[in-house]
């Protein structure tokens, strides 16, 4: 069943068998005007072997952050990194990165960008060569050794991203949004080879954290998943996923988890009762103006489009439906019509999208 946390809390503090985890982990950033940014906020966050741990939530809510500071990537404001119960200190040496870009020198062969990935190893050329040549054939990239990231297409360079992190011979695989660049059938692929190669256990690989806002990605792939609550970033719904794989989304056990998922997303982002509104000088303020929340980064074109196919379809009042009809992810569609909200356009009961009277 899935849990609420009261708090931060997602794994045991001092867990001597964890591959990585955060305590008590908070992180800000200086910002004009002298003021401080918090991104995270007292994270709690252990990752054992044998999980692949899926991190969930809206684009600005400190996913990439967090997998920075669990990493080494990024020093903590307050807060401990340890691995196997130790402090961490430097980038941790049981880790490896895909990234959302694939991050490809392009003036390097694809045996050669895989190379790279050694270059913290102190290995003769021979040793070399052959832990090049297992990464290329495990994950499917032969007869493409002497290729420019150039002259392959953007399935087959994230290939070389994933052979690149995996060469290094990780305990733990990190993937940073590593499939949103990439069209669904070659996404579909990617990701059903990554989760057996970590279930085969044919690489030194024990475990997977994932960042991803895509809800049915986190469910298809993960056995245990959180989802970080935005401004500042903090643990909320904790679940475990017990499906067989490979996993059937039109399960009903699939579309329950997606469902809870998508619901407690909503609520957090689109809550039915926001603060009333206050008067200044004896007069009512509006909610826009009172509530002090930016209005999130997207287009004005995609906000009146939006209320264009709303105004269209007087029956789409449901995002996850209107997520389907606009072809945006759960996120996107999200922040989209948090924007028509704040501007006062819609209201959102429930999960429901309405025309207020100005909209």
């Amino acid at each position: 069943m899935p849990t609420v946390l009261p708090s931060s809390t997602a794994g045991t503090a001092l867990d001597q068998s964890a591959i990585a985890e955060l305590c008590h982990v908070t992180k800000t950033y200086a910002v004009a005007g002298g003021r401080e940014l918090k991104v995270l906020d007292q994270i709690d966050l252990a990752i054992h072997e044998g999980e692949l741990l899926a991190l969930l939530g809206q684009s600005g809510s400190g996913k990439s952050t967090l997998l920075r500071c669990l990493t080494g990537l990024t020093v903590p404001t307050s807060g401990r990194v340890l691995t196997y119960g130790k402090l961490l200190e430097g980038i941790n040496p049981y880790a490896s990165i895909v990234f959302q870009t694939f991050a490809l020198y392009p003036w390097l062969t694809v045996e050669q960008n895989v190379a790279v990935g050694l270059m913290s190893k102190l290995l003769i050329r021979a040793d070399k060569e052959a832990a090049v040549e297992k990464a290329i054939d495990l994950i499917g990239l032969n007869n493409y050794h002497d290729a420019y990231p150039r002259e392959i297409s953007g399935g087959m360079r994230q290939r070389v991203g994933i052979a690149r992190a995996l060469v290094a011979e990780p305990k733990i695989l990190c993937l940073d949004e590593a499939f949103s660049a990439l069209d669904v059938l070659t996404a579909e692929n990617l990701r059903n080879e990554v989760v057996t190669l970590w279930k085969e256990q044919a690489t030194t690989l024990k475990s997977i954290f994932m960042v991803t806002h895509n809800i049915e990605e986190a469910v298809e792939m993960a056995t245990r998943i959180c989802v970080l609550f935005p401004h500042p970033g903090r643990l909320g719904l904790v679940m475990e996923n017990n499906l067989a794989y490979p996993r059937n989304p039109n399960h009903p056990e699939f579309q329950r988890l997606v469902n809870v998922i998508h619901e407690t997303i909503t609520m957090q982002a689109l809550p039915d009762h926001p603060p009333e509104p206050v008067s200044v000088a004896g007069k009512p303020v509006s909610r826009a103006r009172t509530r002090m929340e930016s209005i999130p980064t997207v287009p004005v074109g995609r906000i009146l489009g939006l209320l264009s196919i709303l105004h269209d379809n007087p029956d789409l009042d449901n995002i996850y439906d209107i997520a389907n009809k606009i072809g945006k992810d759960y996120g996107e569609t999200i922040a989209l019509v948090k924007a028509a909200e704040i501007l006062e356009f819609v209201d959102t009961p429930k999960e429901e999208v309405r025309f207020t009277e100005l909209g």
